[in-house]
């Protein structure tokens, strides 16, 4: 499969010596000169030679599909590479060349450290570019991550040179190839947050717990009188000749829900004002949950395709569930769509299992304080992530009498 679309230019210098070729012949068959006659016929080597290089190298240039997906992963402050795989499968090296490319930051997340950016208004940048021949030479695109967001490398382009540089040929990638960087939100912490806990029986092991799976025997003791009747182990009382009581495994559920309202109150704007700082403190909240060992689900009133109640992240734990909830926070805009919060606490409320530890994020009104009221006599529990801006300390005292809050 061909990854480029080639477009040739030709400079004056090399129409005039194509255009010369014919005259200087005619020349030589008039004169009857062998000079002119041999000009001619190096003229022609010359053109065959630079359009037999230009044709060979589109041909040869390749981005390799073993590595053509490309995402890095940072926070801000830290540095890093996106690495655009580049290969030469042929036998001519490839040089005096120059890469163009867009980078596309939205949200400004980064700084490009190693190449030109060409207009202070755009996204293009501009590289030299050489490989050798039978060679995989990755280009680095380096970055230093500076805020939340997501980067897209786009838009490759390589322009390729003669051997005497008078023509180039333009190769416009048309491949697979996708670079990106992610910027997670920086966690801003919560205190008090390590301290919140809600559990309830389930399957997550426990050192200590009230609660037991009696399906999971970790071992035998002797019998005491207060023994359930039904948990002696015959066989291991036969056996050491005194009555023997089965232990279980502690057992606990620890699931903590997030609800992170980005809608802006005024309807002629799209999200919050201090949507940063939500994002950097839900950040945090997947951290302490993922940390300690608790599930997690997340609800994100943003509008998405095919759904009416908005982003739902599906409850889950470890290291990959805490990832995907950082990129989801991380690709979150500014400029994004939102459905009423409403919509999204409706489907919190309906769901056949309540959930039961709710923090909310972002803004809260009297819609939010509605519908938690309805959760709250179902038997969750709401704590209220503080904001830090200037509106959270003039409704501050409001919100203290709606539910616990954990101030920052």
């Amino acid at each position: 499969m061909n990854q480029w679309k080639t477009q040739v230019t030709y400079s004056r210098r090399y129409s005039l010596i194509f255009y010369s070729v014919p005259v200087l012949v005619l020349l030589a068959m008039i004169s009857q000169e062998p000079l002119l006659f041999s000009i001619a016929i190096l003229f022609v080597l010359f053109i065959a030679v630079n359009k037999y290089y230009l044709s060979y190298t589109a041909k040869k240039i390749a981005v390799s599909d073993e590595e053509n997906v490309q995402v890095l992963k940072l926070f801000p402050g830290d540095d890093g590479a996106v690495k655009i795989p580049f290969e030469n499968r042929g036998r001519l090296p490839v040089f005096n060349s120059e890469l163009n490319l867009v980078i596309y930051d939205l949200e400004e997340a980064v700084t490009v450290k190693n190449i030109e950016r060409l207009n202070s208004e755009q996204a293009n940048y501009t590289a030299p570019f050489s490989i050798p021949s039978r060679i995989r030479r990755p280009f680095s695109v380096e970055l230093t991550a500076k805020k939340r967001g997501v980067v897209q490398v786009r838009s490759l382009k390589i322009i390729v040179r003669d051997l005497l540089n008078l023509n180039k040929m333009t190769l416009e990638y048309k491949g697979r190839y996708r670079g990106e960087a992610i910027v997670y939100p920086a966690p801003l912490p919560i205190p008090g947050l390590e301290k919140v806990s809600n559990q309830q029986k389930g399957n997550q092991h426990a050192a200590f717990s009230m609660y037991e799976d009696v399906m999971l025997t970790r071992g035998n003791r002797d019998y005491i009188s207060s023994d359930p009747f039904n948990r002696i182990n015959w066989k291991a009382s036969a056996r050491k000749d005194n009555l023997q009581t089965k232990v279980y495994e502690k057992v606990t559920l620890s699931k903590w829900t997030f609800v992170i309202n980005v809608r802006h109150p005024d309807p002629h704007r799209v999200t919050i004002e201090n949507l940063e700082e939500v994002l950097s403190q839900a950040a945090y909240a997947c951290q302490v949950a993922s940390k300690q060992n608790i599930a997690f689900e997340m609800y994100i009133n943003i509008r998405v395709p095919g759904e009416t109640s908005g982003l739902n992240l599906s409850p889950g734990q470890g290291m990959e569930h805490l990832t995907r909830a950082l990129e989801i926070l991380a690709r979150i805009r500014r400029l994004e769509f939102t459905i009423p919060s409403g919509h999204m606490l409706y489907r919190l409320v309906n769901q056949p299992e309540k959930p039961q530890l709710i923090l909310h994020f972002g803004k809260y009104g009297e819609e939010e304080k509605k519908e938690y009221e309805k959760l709250t006599r179902l038997g969750s529990k709401m704590v209220l992530v503080a904001e830090q801006s200037s509106e959270q300390e003039t409704t501050g005292n409001a919100r203290r009498a709606d539910s616990e809050k954990i101030a920052n």
